[in-house]
């Protein structure tokens, strides 16, 4: 009588690496907030002194 065959499950090195690679790039979402505000105000402030806009609230 012949015996199921066994499944192994072999996982590669680079198999491995990935799945570490994966968890360790969540990015807090605070990070992101913080990121997207830096990069309007600078955007704005590049904006104003291309074209040379006057702000208000900036300039007393």
């Amino acid at each position: 009588m012949q015996q199921p065959a066994q499944t192994v499950n072999v996982q590669s090195p680079t198999t491995e690496k990935a799945a570490q690679i994966k968890k360790k790039r969540k990015v807090s979402p605070l990070i992101i907030v913080l990121g997207v505000i830096i990069f309007l105000a600078v955007y704005a402030v590049v904006w104003v002194k291309y074209f040379g806009l006057t702000v208000p609230f900036l300039n007393p």
